[in-house]
């Protein structure tokens, strides 16, 4: 990112801004980092360039724990140790990433016959042969976060908004000017009402 450090947001690619916003996380020098979905709306090649950075990342910093989300095999990094796989809210499996990323788990948790393969650590999937399984259409969540796509409104989402919110805070109180804690309070602020928002409402 060095040859936009005099760049403005608006001219950053889609690409360019996911690797901005990990720059700037990892300026906190954070324990844990949260990836939900990173790579939603980039082409191939942004995708690409931000998987590398992923995995690049994780060998600079192996003391670094990360969490990403994702419902597309093709986008998990190949520095990745462990996966959850979750459907309605229910655990299909859960250990490592090669016992979990396995054909019959996709195929059970997506209710659909899906083949599983890897090569040169990236994972990859293609139809598989028909089953009892059906056609039957559902998403589910891959990689090491839990977190479930379903018709059922549930307090997740508040809950960890709430919580990121909060951790956003205690952060720059931490290592943060005074002028950057100001306007990081403010938003802790506000995502932590929604979250409460979010949260009574899905439980109500």
């Amino acid at each position: 990112m060095q040859k936009h450090t005099d760049a403005l947001w608006p001219n950053l690619s889609q690409g360019e801004r996911g690797r901005a916003l990990i720059a700037r996380a990892l300026m906190a020098e954070p324990q844990l980092l949260l990836l939900d979905e990173p790579a939603t709306g980039l082409d191939l090649a942004a995708r690409e360039q931000l998987l590398t950075a992923l995995d690049e990342l994780r060998e600079r910093y192996p003391s670094l724990a990360s969490i990403l989300v994702t419902h597309h095999l093709e986008e998990i990094p190949t520095t990745t140790t462990h996966a959850v796989l979750i459907r309605d809210g229910r655990v299909i499996a859960q250990g490592h990433v090669a016992d979990v990323l396995t054909t019959e788990h996709i195929s059970e948790c997506f209710d659909h016959p899906i083949e599983i393969t890897r090569q040169r650590g990236r994972w990859s999937r293609r139809r598989g042969s028909p089953s009892r399984s059906g056609s039957r259409r559902s998403r589910c969540t891959l990689d090491r976060m839990a977190r479930g796509d379903h018709p059922q409104r549930t307090p997740f989402y508040g809950v960890v908004l709430i919580v990121v919110a909060m951790a956003a805070a205690m952060i720059v109180n931490r290592t943060a000017p005074v002028w950057v804690q100001v306007p990081v309070y403010v938003l802790a602020v506000l995502a932590a009402m929604a979250g409460f928002v979010m949260t009574f409402r899905d439980l109500s």
